[in-house]
């Protein structure tokens, strides 16, 4: 069996400065090398020349929020991380790509299931670190879910070849 890619609870966060975010991102900006820099699903393979482009990744964050004790150091936790995507000017971070649980069979009720408890608790201590390490999120509550854990993957058809980096 191949491996699937893992699930993730996206979420939403108001109460953020978003200016002293901003502020936060300059003065410490993530590049498509930093989502390289502990491997696994987050692992971006580039031409080189893409390495030094800004990027919405967090991910140290929430390591110092399991080194000072804010949140366990549960693999779940140790796994924390991802993308950004919006901010408006009243204090909302929107579609936060931080929660990720591989290994989850998108085609299973049961698990899908799972999946959206783990990931909603997961969700909590993701708001947690991102109050202790993050300027701006000191004071930031959860705003919303998304509707369900977005699957990426499920089933795969299997064909005569599988095309592979130097096919194309």
């Amino acid at each position: 069996g191949r491996e699937r890619m893992g699930v993730s609870t996206v979420f939403s966060c108001s109460g953020v400065d978003k200016q002293a975010f901003i502020d936060y991102t300059e003065t410490n900006p993530a590049t498509y090398k930093t989502w390289s820099r502990r491997g696994g699903e987050w692992c971006q393979q580039t031409a080189d020349k893409e390495e030094h482009l800004r990027s919405p990744f967090l991910q140290e964050e929430f390591e110092k929020a399991i080194a000072a004790g804010v949140i366990p150091a549960t693999p779940s936790n140790m796994d924390l991380g991802g993308s950004w995507s919006a901010l408006s000017d009243a204090g909302e971070a929107t579609n936060l790509n931080l929660v990720h649980q591989p290994g989850v069979d998108g085609t299973d009720a049961a698990e899908l299931t799972r999946a959206e408890m783990e990931g909603r608790a997961q969700t909590l201590h993701a708001i947690a670190a991102l109050k202790h390490a993050v300027p701006g999120f000191e004071k930031s509550k959860l705003r919303n879910f998304g509707m369900q854990v977005g699957v990426r993957d499920t089933r795969k058809i299997v064909g005569r070849y599988d095309l592979v980096g130097e096919d194309v």
